[in-house]
């Protein structure tokens, strides 16, 4: 059985106040369902409080109080904008002046463990994070872009992976289990293969609100 590859922690924005970006014409090319507040692990639909110069213009790069660059460098960062550790995480939002605000702290972990070791990141997924509620699976490659939600379906594809998959999808967009993420990574590999091979990612945070699975508020 597959297990869990912690690739690291973040804090994102408020997802509410992303909302407005989606608007009709994004949802009905990117969302297999209308979402109101979609997450994922692309920090393109999901932006982080740590500013990332790898992230494309656009959503991913938010300017919005709050958000605050991380140099070059910084122990503990890695390459995909995710901090190794808690301890680390907390230690430069203190000293960023970020520490006070509301913390949508998220979990990244990569799915089955063999074949994620190559996106870094700790590994070993610490107790505590195993008891946060989950956020969902998406299916994304190795830069996180993900192929749930920022690789554009054409309409009649849209309708035929929306009556596939559009039920097995949670209130974020996210998909609910691991076996939809993994029918959905070959799905991925196949329509876009200058991205694949894709990963299975899970997202847990350790606050959550009854929208009908946790998430973060």
């Amino acid at each position: 059985m597959p297990t869990a590859h912690l690739v690291g922690f973040d804090l994102k924005l408020e997802p509410a106040g992303l909302a407005r970006a989606w608007t009709h014409e994004r949802r009905s090319r990117f969302l297999l369902r209308d979402i109101a507040e979609p997450l994922s692990v692309d920090p393109m639909i999901w932006p982080s409080r740590f500013w990332q110069p790898h992230v494309p213009p656009g959503m991913g790069i938010p300017q919005r109080v709050g958000t605050v660059a991380v140099p070059a460098l910084t122990p503990g960062y890695n390459h995909l904008g995710l901090w190794e550790s808690l301890e680390r995480l907390d230690a430069f939002a203190v000293v960023s002046r970020i520490g006070h605000l509301p913390r949508l702290l998220v979990a990244v972990m990569a799915w089955p463990g063999d074949g994620a070791e190559a996106l870094g990141g700790p590994g070993d997924v610490p107790e505590e994070v195993t008891g946060w509620p989950s956020l969902g699976f998406d299916v994304a490659d190795g830069s996180l872009v993900s192929g749930l939600l920022n690789c554009g379906y054409e309409p009649p594809e849209r309708e035929a992976l929306a009556e596939r998959f559009g039920s097995r999808l949670n209130s974020s967009g996210l998909l609910e289990t691991a076996e939809a993420a993994f029918e959905f990574r070959e799905v991925a590999d196949a329509r876009v293969p200058e991205h694949a091979p894709f990963v299975v990612f899970e997202l847990r945070s350790p606050r959550s609100t009854d929208r009908s699975v946790a998430s973060p508020v």
